[in-house]
């Protein structure tokens, strides 16, 4: 895995282009220290923090972290950050419903059979993903809005 510095620096550069400031994008930043899986639980989401805060700091609009499951982890994470949080439905991923009380502003799944996995598993669970499962959210974790652009989350199909 790659040392954060580096991403921090390119959103940062990106961020100070006086381009940037006149178009509407969203920089949804990602860790994956949840699926390399190095280091104990409470080692992965110490690091998992330390980056997506990174990331915020340089302007991150959103911050994904696929594989975050546990609910006590993601709402620490939640409460860490001050962007909507993303994070990727699979097998062991709470519900929408639950993932929403948690404080996640988007939950995304795969393509192919992934995708496919994981709605039969939410459906399965109660929560079968479906566009604007995650309105209420707390201003807060709201997406910042840039322009006129819609930056709402909802869940992927």
């Amino acid at each position: 895995m790659q040392d954060p510095r580096l991403l921090v620096e390119k959103m940062a550069a990106i961020r100070a282009l006086p381009a940037a400031r006149e178009l509407c994008f969203f920089v949804n930043a990602r860790t994956d220290v949840f699926l390399r899986g190095k280091g104990s639980p409470a080692e992965q989401l110490a690091e998992a923090i330390r980056r997506l805060q990174a990331y915020e700091a340089a302007g991150a609009d959103g911050l994904f972290a696929p594989g975050l499951a546990d609910p006590a982890a993601i709402a620490q994470v939640v409460a860490a950050v001050h962007r909507p949080l993303n994070v990727m439905a699979f097998a062991g991923v709470p519900p929408a419903k639950e993932l929403e009380r948690l404080g996640v502003a988007r939950v995304s799944v795969g393509a192919g059979a992934d995708a496919r996995d994981a709605r039969a598993h939410a459906a399965d669970r109660g929560g079968a993903p479906r566009r604007g499962d995650l309105r209420g959210l707390s201003p807060r974790h709201a997406p910042a809005r840039r322009g006129e652009r819609d930056v709402r989350p909802a869940i992927a199909r």
